[in-house]
Formats: C-alpha cells, sequence, structure tokens
C-alpha cells in the first residue's frame, strides 16, 4: 500500500482539498471486509500522522466569538428577497424541517415496519398534539414486553428522497427507528441499522452526531464535546442556509444597510473564487471518501466558505475499482467528477458550478442531462 497526497497547491485535475488516496491491491482487498476495516484503520492513524505536512501551515481552533458573525437567511431576504424565495424552495432550502401538515400524508398511508430479525414491529401515527413513531415486539419472548412511544420534533430531508426523523430526549437529539423512503413510497429501517445485533436494536437511542447534522441543518446549536447534546432550540437555523455557500454575513450585512453602494468583499461569491477552491464548499458535505479526520484543535463546524478544506479535516479515500463499479456515487460526487470525460476534457476548469445551480430545483429537463 502507498499513499498518495493530492494537495491543494496542485492543478489540473487535482482537487482543491486535500485527498490521500491509499493505493492497494483491488482485488485481494475488497474481496475481505476485515482487509478492507483493518486497512481504512491504519489509513486512519497514517493520516492522522501526516496531515499537517502538506500544504500551508494548519490553524489553530476557531475562536468561539466568531459565531457572533452569523445572522440567518432571513436577513439576507431583505436585500436578497428573489435568491431567497428560490433557494428556500430548493432542496438545500428545505433540508430540515419541523413535522407538520406536510408529514400527514406519510403518516395517513403508513403501514407497520416489521423487522423478524430485530424481533421489533415499529410504527407510526397522529395524535392530538403531532406526529409519533412507537416500537414493539414483533413476537412474544422471553423478555418482559414493552411499547415505547416517542414524538417526531423534525423531519431531515427535502424528500426527494426521503425523511428521516429526530426526536427530543431533553436536550439530546437521537433518531426515531423508521424513515419514510419517497421513491418507494414507503416506511422502512433507516441506512445503518442493519448494523444491529439480532434481537437488538437503535431504538429511539441513536445519537445525532454533530458530525452528520451540519450537513443536514442550517446551524446546530451543539453544546460542548457531549455528542448528541444541544442547545435549546437545538438549531439556531433549521435548514441549510445561505451562510452554509456564502460564509457568515455580519460584515457583508453591516456594511450594505449602512451604504447600499458598498462593496461585497465581505461575502464569499463561489463564482469568484478559483474552481478548486469554490468546489471544497460542496465537498465539505458531497464528498465522503472512506474517512475523515479533523485537523488537531479543529471542531466540525470551524470550515468557512472561501478556506481550504484540508484546514479543517483530511479526506481519506481509497481508490475506485474500474472492474467493479459502485451501484451509486452518493457522497462521492466531486470523485466521480474528477474521473468524468468531461472534467478531463476541460484540463481541470470544470467544477460543481459548472452545471448545479445552487438557488434553484433543475427542470426534469436538466435533470435527465
Amino acid at each position: 500500500m502507498c499513499v498518495e497526497n493530492r494537495n491543494k497547491a496542485g492543478s489540473g485535475s487535482s482537487s482543491g482539498a486535500t485527498f490521500y488516496r491509499f493505493r492497494v491491491d483491488a482485488t485481494n482487498f475488497r474481496s475481505n471486509s476485515v482487509s478492507r476495516l483493518v486497512c481504512v484503520l491504519g489509513s486512519l492513524a497514517l493520516g492522522i500522522g501526516i496531515v499537517g505536512s502538506y500544504g500551508q501551515g494548519v490553524s489553530a481552533q476557531r475562536d468561539p466569538s466568531q459565531h457572533a458573525d452569523y445572522v440567518g437567511s432571513e436577513l439576507r431576504a431583505r436585500c436578497h428577497k428573489d435568491l431567497y424565495d428560490r433557494f428556500e424552495a430548493s432542496p438545500m432550502g428545505r433540508s430540515m424541517s419541523l413535522t407538520d401538515e406536510a408529514t400527514r400524508p406519510m403518516v395517513n398511508s403508513a403501514q407497520p415496519v416489521v423487522s423478524q430479525r430485530l424481533n421489533r414491529r415499529f410504527s407510526v401515527e397522529e395524535r392530538y398534539d403531532g406526529f409519533y413513531q412507537r416500537k414493539t415486539e414483533s413476537e412474544p419472548s422471553d423478555k418482559p414486553p414493552f411499547d415505547i412511544l416517542h414524538k417526531l420534533d423534525f423531519a431531515i430531508g427535502s424528500g426527494v428522497n426521503g425523511y428521516s426523523f429526530l426526536v427530543r430526549r431533553g436536550n439530546h437529539l437521537v433518531q426515531a427507528p423508521i424513515s419514510y423512503y419517497s421513491r418507494k413510497r414507503e416506511w422502512g429501517l433507516p441506512p445503518g441499522y442493519e448494523f444491529a445485533k439480532p434481537g437488538e436494536d437503535y431504538g429511539f437511542n441513536r445519537t445525532i452526531h454533530t458530525a452528520c447534522l451540519q450537513c443536514h441543518a442550517g446551524r446546530p446549536a451543539s453544546q460542548g464535546d457531549s455528542e448528541g447534546l444541544y442547545g435549546d432550540p437545538p438549531f439556531a437555523e433549521l435548514a441549510i442556509g445561505c451562510e452554509n455557500c456564502h460564509g457568515p454575513g455580519r460584515e457583508h450585512a453591516d456594511a450594505r444597510l449602512a451604504d447600499g453602494a458598498a462593496n461585497d468583499g465581505q461575502i464569499v461569491h463561489p463564482l469568484k473564487l478559483d474552481p478548486r477552491l469554490a468546489e471544497n464548499i460542496c465537498m465539505n458535505c458531497h464528498q465522503g471518501g472512506d474517512a475523515c479526520v479533523l485537523q488537531p484543535s479543529r471542531g466540525h463546524f470551524d470550515f468557512r466558505p472561501g478556506e481550504w478544506l484540508n484546514d479543517t479535516f483530511a479526506i481519506l479515500k481509497l481508490p475506485m475499482d474500474p472492474n467493479n463499479p459502485q451501484d451509486s456515487d452518493l457522497l462521492e460526487h466531486n470523485a466521480s467528477m474528477e474521473l468524468s470525460r468531461c472534467f478531463r476534457a476541460s484540463q481541470g476548469s470544470l467544477s460543481c458550478f459548472s452545471c448545479h445551480e445552487i438557488h434553484t430545483r433543475p427542470s426534469e429537463m436538466d435533470q435527465s442531462a
């Protein structure tokens, strides 16, 4: 196995964020899941040792007071109402929501989800004060019977692929045990529940980690280093908003409100950035790799648009096997783009923004193209 560093100083087809690609014999490697796990864990250990040795120096942890530089999307709507309205109707603008009237059709058509392997029966129902999920045994066993019911507080997702649901347990956020899949129009276990052991389940105890929630919400109000612990309310901004891609807007808003003709140098315009630097904004959520390693003293919310992603975390990526293509490139969008004929022919000028207009949901024709 060898390590290939793709640092941010590169050009052409080199990605703006640092990929650490670990070259292995794909045939032998992919045929043994244990070897794969050992290799990924080894990659993590190796990555931690080499991450800071390439490119620019890694900055220290961001000053918590800089979180005050955010103003929220609604203030921006005062000056950019057309963009705001279009974005709010797009999938990204609907990435997180309260469970409300839109949830009712999914609940009314719901059938119980039964897992024989887990010996669990899950159902969803509407009560006088909202929507709930229930968990019971699917078959009697030698364990004491139980009937657990929790209210659904938030829906994750725009509905394009489906919805998962969050439950507040005190100041903790946990995932509800069943999700709705839009294309199948049915309820089922969420991704990851297949790892539960027979006779066990994650139930209403699956913690929502900040590393995941940062890409599904505008600004989660995480509390300290305790995973799954959030403030009240748990979100400073519910859905993905303007500042997720344009950076904190306090200086920009103050300057424009004081003088409408002021220059906009205080805000990040992704289209004005170098293509490699601009796509780092997208890679923060759309390029997962096989593992991501936080830089020393950095947190999941320290990345800012216009900065190199590698200053916050490094992406560890095993090379794709051309003889064994994946069924989906979910969260591998940047890696797939760089393997495409279009990207190679562009000599590196192609980026995410060459095809994607972020503020608007593409038409059916554009999607097929």
